[in-house]
């Protein structure tokens, strides 16, 4: 039956998204055919070609989200649960809080006391904070109220930011010892029940025995667990959709429907010691040193799990800027690793090329995202720039099937959320767009050796700032030129096709405007 609905729902969808653009690319070629060729239809045709690359992205990515979803439940249907109390003996875990420079008392003293907190014997864990910025404020803090836990800054391993932090770490295994290894970001605060939930699913219940007489085994073959991160300290409407819900809960939970599970995340997350020094620890030659590491491994065969309920909590990015940081270390990040390991991408099954190479290098989809962005205002005010046949009745009865068809399957993957949360995974994408040329640029410029910088959590002040302002600039020039034109047109505008895209685009680069106006309102 799964698999039924999953090849019914495919053919629906290519069949529609094929009608559509047959349909656009044969009115662009009798316009070009029954009129004079002019320069005027290089950019109808760059406009179609965008809209063409974009749409079949899109229609790829929601493929694999259906399949690996319906996977997902099926698997989960006949799963096992395995209870942390029939494990014996348990094995030692190793927990490591990597910092540097965070605040000592906003952000790593309630980590610390939930992780000394955490349901496991003591005599079980093994806890070190590795300190990259070397504050003898901090050992000295740790010896007064953590006096069980090790405080560490490098000994054998410079560089490689976090990376190098986690390896110089666990190169001491005498010294620091575990079978299992747990990273914990300094501002992430353990759920009491994160060894439960995590080292669980490393464990299976052997088939092959009567259900009386089943014996437990180790899953040899799976290398890390992963969990999804929830965010405490975000204040009023989430504009920025900072929760990630899609990515956590829609977009992971597909991938750990396929056959070898999902990418790390770097933080809320177990690992198999002895995997991991099989690869000599966490990868360098990436800022995104998670993403870096769980591909080595799936290279390798190896597997991983995702559990898709909370185990920790953390602090997002309080400043506009703050945001696009990250973003930016994210983006760069995925551009280094790609270019580095592309031979390996290519020899992973076709889901997981999409998942690392896509993934990374999307950031190159934003040339194609801009020429759509303008391509509804071009047509209001040099509409000789879009010489074409097409009304809008045809136009909408073209593109409405593949529409409805194409929402309703994303609304079926959020039935278990609210509707702002869709309206989020909706905008996540598209208000990056602007900032992903200057993540390209930095890039292609020599920069992609950015040095490792921490996203800022603390709760400074975060007002409106220039800085602020200078984020917003872009949303706010377009949404500023498409009110203007939709007031100028008004008497014209209704009977165009673009008028419902002109809506749809102003409403998507409104989330960084709305958190600004929100920030000056409320948190001044």
């Amino acid at each position: 039956m799964v698999f039924f609905y999953d090849t019914y729902i495919t053919c629906l969808l290519c069949i529609s998204l094929l009608y559509y653009l047959y349909y656009r690319w044969d009115v662009l070629v009798l316009d070009m055919t029954t009129t004079a060729v002019s320069s005027h239809y290089l950019f109808p045709i760059l406009s179609l070609v965008s809209e063409t690359l974009i749409l079949i992205i899109g229609c790829i990515n929601m493929i694999l989200l259906l399949i690996g979803t319906n996977y997902y439940r099926y698997h989960q249907a006949y799963r096992n649960p395995v209870s942390l109390c029939v494990i014996s003996p348990l094995p030692v875990i190793l927990i490591i809080i990597p910092t540097l420079n965070e605040d000592i008392y906003q952000v790593l003293e309630p980590t610390l006391n939930a992780v000394q907190n955490i349901d496991y014997p003591s005599d079980k864990l093994t806890i070190v904070i590795g300190d990259d910025g070397q504050r003898s404020e901090l050992q000295e803090y740790l010896r007064s109220r953590y006096p069980s836990f090790f405080y560490h800054t490098r000994r054998h391993i410079y560089g490689h930011a976090k990376a190098g932090n986690l390896n110089d770490i666990l190169m001491l295994q005498d010294e620091y010892p575990g079978e299992f290894v747990l990273v914990l970001d300094s501002d992430m605060i353990p759920e009491r029940s994160i060894l439960h939930s995590l080292l669980t699913p490393f464990y299976d219940y052997d088939p092959a025995v009567n259900a009386s007489e089943r014996t437990l085994y180790l899953n040899t073959n799976c290398a890390f667990v992963q969990s999804p991160q929830f965010f405490h300290n975000i204040s009023g409407y989430d504009f920025l959709g900072q929760h990630y819900h899609f990515f956590y809960q829609i977009v992971l939970r597909a991938y750990q429907g396929f056959s070898m599970g999902v990418p790390c995340c770097g933080t809320n997350v177990l690992f198999r010691r002895s995997i991991l020094e099989e690869i000599d620890g966490f990868q360098y030659g990436s800022i995104t040193e998670d993403f870096n590491t769980s591909l080595r491994l799936h290279f390798l065969g190896y597997e991983s799990k995702y559990i898709i309920h909370k185990t920790a909590s953390g602090m997002s990015p309080l400043t506009l800027s703050d945001f696009y940081q990250q973003r930016r270390r994210w983006t760069i990040g995925g551009l280094q690793m790609v270019c580095q390991h592309m031979s390996l991408i290519r020899r992973l099954p076709f889901v997981y090329q999409w998942i690392y190479g896509f993934n990374s290098l999307s950031s190159f989809c934003s040339p194609f995202y801009l020429v759509l962005f303008i391509s509804p205002l071009i047509d209001l005010w040099k509409p000789s720039w879009f010489p074409n046949s097409m009304n809008t009745s045809d136009y909408w009865s073209a593109f409405f099937p593949y529409m409805m068809i194409y929402i309703s399957c994303f609304i079926s993957l959020h039935s278990h959320m609210s509707m702002s949360v869709i309206l989020h995974s909706m905008q996540e994408t598209i208000y990056m767009i602007p900032f992903q040329f200057q993540y390209i640029f930095c890039f292609l410029a020599k920069m992609s050796r950015m040095s490792f910088q921490t996203t800022p959590k603390q709760n400074t002040q975060h007002s409106v700032t220039s800085t602020t302002f200078l984020y917003m600039f872009p949303f706010l020039c377009y949404e500023g030129v498409l009110i203007y034109s939709l007031s100028y047109h008004y008497q014209t505008i209704l009977s165009k096709w673009t008028f419902g895209w002109l809506l749809c685009i102003g409403l998507q680069m409104f989330p960084p405007i709305g958190y600004g106006i929100q920030q000056f309102l409320f948190f001044q």
